[in-house]
């Protein structure tokens, strides 16, 4: 995709923040957003801590470009039928906009369901997510959940046989390490995503310093976590020259 079409739909997402907040309004929100935040507070977040132009918050060049070497270096399988993005700690569901730029990229849509589902534990965020998508230039479903045991429930009713399935996490890897059960948990949401036609596994941060060191950390164990459940992490790496990246093909061993 040219670079003035990727930024054409990176502005977009800005410009539907906007239309959400004329209408539903926002109200200030620290860093760390409670899972009872109002509908307010998660706008706020999000124009402060996401997309906030005057910082380096924004970086959705960053993501764009994580995802596209991510899935061009695992090989992304173009024989499925369907698509679903599963975004653990979704939020206002900024990758799942990056998700559909590099699908529609490459032409991976063209003729295949393409589904995006999210997770996050504040409820507004699923809710500010579908308002957001609602603004998208290229109509998608999305469904979200504000709890793990519902979105493995889900997981469990579906044929992935012929499903190409991206999962991706952010900032949230890094939050696992204050969670002692996490890294199981998302392993169990993964393993629900199995025998998918192809899964992938992508975590993306830009941070660096100490929050680089932690996202590197919590990438290994999630690793780990997966084979010891008998999921193989096939071509996993990380791609950190600068910030941190990693993926992984991921399959039952």
């Amino acid at each position: 995709m040219p670079r003035t079409e990727k930024m054409r739909i990176r502005d977009h997402y800005t410009d539907a923040l906007n239309a959400v907040a004329d209408r539903h309004g926002e109200e200030h929100c620290g860093y760390n957003i409670d899972p009872a935040a109002s509908l307010g507070q998660a706008i706020g977040y999000t124009r402060r801590y996401i997309i906030e132009t005057t910082t380096t918050h924004y970086r959705y060049a960053y993501y764009y470009d994580a995802i596209r070497k991510g899935l061009t270096r695992l090989r992304f399988d173009p024989k499925c039928h369907d698509i679903l993005h599963l975004d653990l700690g979704c939020g206002p569901g900024l990758f799942s906009w990056v998700v559909h730029d590099y699908l529609l990229s490459e032409t991976l849509c063209d003729g295949r369901r393409l589904e995006f589902v999210g997770y996050d534990h504040a409820k507004n965020m699923i809710v500010l997510a579908r308002l957001m998508k609602h603004h998208l230039p290229t109509t998608f479903d999305f469904v979200g959940y504000s709890t793990m045991e519902r979105l493995c429930a889900e997981l469990r009713k579906r044929n992935f046989s012929n499903c190409c399935v991206v999962v991706t996490l952010g900032y949230v890897l890094i939050q696992a390490a204050q969670d002692p059960d996490a890294l199981s948990r998302f392993t169990e949401i993964v393993r629900g995503s199995l025998p998918a036609y192809s899964c992938f596994l992508i975590a993306v941060d830009a941070f660096e310093g100490t929050r680089r060191r932690a996202f590197l950390s919590e990438w290994e164990r999630l690793l780990t976590t997966l084979k010891n459940t008998g999921i193989d992490p096939q071509d996993a790496g990380i791609d950190g020259a600068i910030k941190s990246r990693a993926s992984a093909r991921l399959s039952l061993a």
